[in-house]
């Protein structure tokens, strides 16, 4: 599970675990810090963009993941409730596109749950398989919340 924060700037705090490895990171600017949880200490890394990075941008930006894809199929899959609300549940099945992990990943599936209230997509699932081995599969799953909302973030000096 990943939980971050990004600004209208491009800066950006993340934190969780990715693959069972837990890390922390930091964008400000050019300049990516991150945590190495092995030896205890913090790697700067100079003239290094976070775009550079598809699976992480993958999980700390789920909006990459829904631009420009070509819609092949929809399913409404019903109603669920979650909480105290009710969602409608949709399954996209996109068609050829170019993904920004497409390279690691294909057969993608999404399901969306959305606040009918609002209306807004409240959570997303995106699934899909390892080109290299069709065992392995990924799943990103995703709460919205605090859209919009003002975040600052700060570099603590080495």
């Amino acid at each position: 599970m990943i939980s971050g924060e990004k600004d209208d700037t491009g800066n950006l705090h993340a934190w969780g675990k990715m693959m069972d490895s837990a890390f922390e990171i930091y964008q400000i600017g050019l300049t990516h810090y991150r945590y190495n949880g092995a030896d205890g200490r913090w790697i700067v890394q100079y003239d290094s963009p976070i775009p550079d990075n598809a699976l992480l941008l993958m999980e700390i930006n789920p909006l990459i993941n829904f631009q420009g894809d070509v819609l092949q199929n929809s399913t409404f899959l019903g109603r669920e409730r979650i909480g105290r609300r009710k969602y409608y549940k949709y399954t996209l099945l996109p068609g050829a596109f170019d993904h920004i992990a497409g390279a690691y990943y294909n057969n993608f599936i999404y399901t969306l749950w959305i606040d009918k209230e609002v209306p807004s997509i409240y959570r997303t699932e995106i699934s899909c398989r390892s080109v290299n081995n069709p065992e392995s599969r990924l799943v990103l799953l995703f709460d919205l919340y605090d859209v919009n909302e003002e975040i600052q973030i700060e570099a603590n000096p080495l």
